[in-house]
């Protein structure tokens, strides 16, 4: 599909479906797959892209590459991606990925500029819905070196932000990492209460 699209000019999908078929490699445990087809994305715009293209296809590379403890790949990735903050989509883009790549550093300090410069962009992009993903990212960021506390703190924000507009799959995944929290403190009992929201089946829809 790529290399139709790409022989019939449509090089506006062509990324979409670099994206795509990387994130879904990426679900499928493929990390291998996928940052070589984001890396054949990349080169495939050519050796000067215009700076928003390349910044849409780097940083989920960037992230991917973190992921599987590319530190020094993803720096660079993030270092050249500075255009996407004029963009208000690929601002939270940006600021998340520099947030999780201080994160994997283990730079605690980095980690809350980090943070607050990706609160901040989620709330200017005017979607709701990326305003609670900021606030579970962010959360699960400070749980990955151990802040519990301030992970909280952010678990709370995404917890109040989903009762004025419930995403059933961001709900799941913030009282699980409640959840994690509380059995790492021993409060196995209270762990379990933080899960049983998730576990309940979904109202009937009429």
């Amino acid at each position: 599909a790529i290399d139709a699209y790409r022989r019939g000019g449509r090089t506006d999908r062509v990324a979409d479906l670099y994206l795509f078929v990387a994130g879904e490699l990426h679900a499928a445990g493929e990390s291998r797959r996928a940052i070589e087809l984001m890396r054949d994305g990349l080169r495939a715009r050519g050796a000067e892209p215009p700076a928003l293209d390349r910044a849409r296809l780097a940083l989920p590379l960037a992230y991917m590459e973190l992921d599987r403890g590319g530190i020094r790949e993803a720096e660079v990735l993030i270092q050249t991606s500075a255009a996407a903050l004029n963009d208000p989509v690929l601002a939270t883009m940006y600021r998340n990925t520099n947030m999780y790549f201080s994160a994997q550093r283990g730079d605690a300090p980095a980690l809350r500029e980090a943070a607050s410069h990706y609160l901040a962009a989620a709330g200017s992009s005017g979607d709701p819905e990326r305003v609670v993903r900021a606030h579970y990212n962010i959360a699960h960021s400070f749980s990955m070196l151990g802040l519990d506390a301030e992970s909280e703190e952010h678990l709370a924000g995404a917890a109040r932000a989903l009762r004025d507009q419930p995403i059933a799959f961001l709900d799941a995944m913030v009282w699980s990492l409640t959840a994690r929290h509380h059995a790492r403190a021993g409060r196995l009992a209270a762990g379990r209460r933080a899960v049983e929201p998730s576990l309940a089946p979904p109202p009937a829809t009429p």
